[in-house]
This record gives C-alpha cells, sequence and structure tokens, in this order.
C-alpha cells in the first residue's frame, strides 16, 4: 500500500541517519533497550492470547518431523541457517566491541539466553493464534493479522514497538557490519567519512529491496542461502587452520564467490541440494587454497 512505503521511506531515512552518526556503541546502547521492550512485549501478548484462547497449551505437540515440517526442512534450519549463526560477522563485531574477554564472554551467554528466550516466545505466540485467524495467513503476516483483527487497540500500540524495535536492532547491525567490513577490510581505511558513506549506501539499497514486495521471511532465508554458501563455510575453515594455515585473500574471495552463486542459486529456484553443494565447494576451495605462510589474511570481522 502507499501508506506502507511511505513509513518504509520514513523508517529507512532515519536509520540511515542514526546509524551514520552513531556508529556501534551507540547502537549497542540502544539495543539493550530494544531487546527489553520485545520480551515484554512478547510476554504481554502471550498472556492476553492465553487468556482469550487458553486451548492452545492443550494441543502442542512436540515433533522433530511432521507433514509439514519434514527432514528436508529439518536439515535445511539446522545446517544452512544454523551456520548463519556459527560464524555470523555480526556477532564477531559484537565481540570485538566488548570491554574485555569476561565482557565478551559474559555477553555471549546473555545474547544466547535472550534469543532462545525471545525464540520460544514467538513460537508459543504463533501457537496460541491458531484458531483465531484464518489458518491459510501467510507465515510473515501473523503477528500483524492478530494485532488488527484480534487484539485490542492498546495492544496493538505496545506490540508494534516491539516489532518496530526488532526491525531497528537488526538493521542497525546489518548495517554497522556490512560498513565496517567494507572500510576496514576491502577498502583498508578507518576514516569514519567512508564508513558511513558506506552505510548509507547499504541502507539505501536495503530500503529498494525491501520495496520488492517480498516477505521478510522470504528475504531472510534468501540471505541466510547466499551468507551461508559464500561466506560462512570459508570463515569456518579459516577459523579451524589458523594459526597453522593461513587463507590467500583473492583466492579465499574465488571459493566465496563460487559457494554464493550456488547459494543464490537456491535462493531462486528452491532447491536445497545447491546449499550443500555451495557449502562444499566454497568450503573445499578455500582449504584447497590455504598454506602455511601467507601474509594475505582473509578478515571475518
Amino acid at each position: 500500500t502507499g501508506f506502507g512505503v511511505y513509513a518504509c521511506l520514513i523508517l529507512s531515512f532515519l536509520l540511515i541517519c542514526g546509524h551514520a552518526l552513531g556508529g556501534q556503541r551507540a547502537i549497542m546502547r540502544v539495543d539493550k533497550v530494544q531487546a527489553l521492550m520485545i520480551l515484554v512485549a512478547l510476554a504481554v501478548m502471550l498472556a492476553w492470547l492465553t487468556a482469550r484462547n487458553p486451548d492452545w497449551i492443550h494441543l502442542v505437540r512436540f515433533e522433530a518431523i511432521n507433514e509439514k515440517f519434514p527432514a528436508e526442512k529439518l536439515r535445511y534450519f539446522l545446517v544452512v541457517v544454523g551456520a548463519n549463526y556459527l560464524v555470523c560477522p555480526m556477532l564477531f563485531g559484537r565481540f570485538l566491541s566488548a570491554r574485555d574477554e569476561k565482557s565478551a564472554v559474559s555477553g555471549g551467554l546473555i545474547g544466547a539466553l535472550g534469543i532462545a528466550v525471545c525464540a520460544a516466545f514467538i513460537t508459543a505466540v504463533g501457537l496460541a493464534c491458531k484458531g483465531l485467524i484464518p489458518a491459510d495467513t501467510a507465515q510473515d503476516a501473523v503477528l500483524t493479522t492478530v494485532l488488527a483483527d484480534v487484539m485490542p487497540a492498546w495492544m496493538h500500540t505496545v506490540v508494534s514497538f516491539a516489532l518496530i524495535s526488532a526491525v531497528v536492532s537488526s538493521a542497525d547491525s546489518c548495517l554497522v557490519t556490512a560498513a565496517t567490513v567494507c572500510s576496514n577490510d576491502l577498502f583498508k581505511t578507518r576514516s569514519p567519512a567512508v564508513a558511513r558513506s558506506y552505510v548509507i549506501a547499504f541502507g539505501v539499497a536495503g530500503a529498494a529491496i525491501s520495496l520488492w514486495g517480498k516477505g521478510i521471511i522470504g528475504f531472510l532465508l534468501m540471505a541466510y542461502d547466499i551468507f551461508a554458501c559464500g561466506v560462512v563455510a570459508p570463515c569456518f575453515v579459516g577459523l579451524l587452520i589458523f594459526p597453522f594455515r593461513r587463507i590467500d585473500g583473492r583466492l579465499a574471495c574465488a571459493a566465496m564467490l563460487a559457494g554464493g552463486v550456488l547459494g543464490a542459486a537456491a535462493a531462486l529456484t528452491g532447491n536445497s541440494i545447491y546449499n550443500y553443494i555451495g557449502m562444499s565447494v566454497s568450503g573445499l576451495l578455500a582449504l584447497a587454497c590455504s598454506r602455511k605462510r601467507c601474509k594475505t589474511i582473509v578478515s571475518i570481522s
């Protein structure tokens, strides 16, 4: 809709300006408030839905696979999606920004616990919506449909702030990480002006892609496919062999490109076999081009 387009453009403008000026330190301070807002809103939403639809608890069945979630999909989420959390520049950026090693370890543990709690809340909220909205509602439209059609206006406001916080929290990490990698690692400059220019460039590109019309889950899985095949496998190999062997930078880029192309093929065709081939190809190429002594190192931060 026209309103949605304008809202997306306004939010993108605010995000780009805020992240270009604030940087990693400002983002981490704001993320604390955003995380709290998300947890509180999800808890309130779950409590309200449970009071409205208490029978959902008795309908829950714990199954690893079923007709709607076959073994292939489980394997995809464990290998491809899970790999994005095993080797993640955004997580590395947070660890490297920590005050000391103790802070990094405690922050990682708190973050992992927070992800688990949020995931449990989100799953429970989705299950509690069963029977309250049409069964054919799109996956990425469940929360918005419940807010618009089932919940009272005050709940709509509370949860909307939480959803915006979730979007902002993810967007800021992506923008700053991408800008840092480009300025520090690819073009070897620590100029704040250059980093800010990359934040603006990536922000504008992200806003343009968001207007494509594809659902947020579709975009997310597409990014997972390309990133897992093109970046995760070579970086994971680099972590395993360091410091005994090092990967030549230009050859590693070729491995990433080969894996990324196969990941894009998986995203466009929906055939996950390209994911596993892409991860294997990029990882093996990275291992093959590793040497005992090399002055050029691929940065994973």
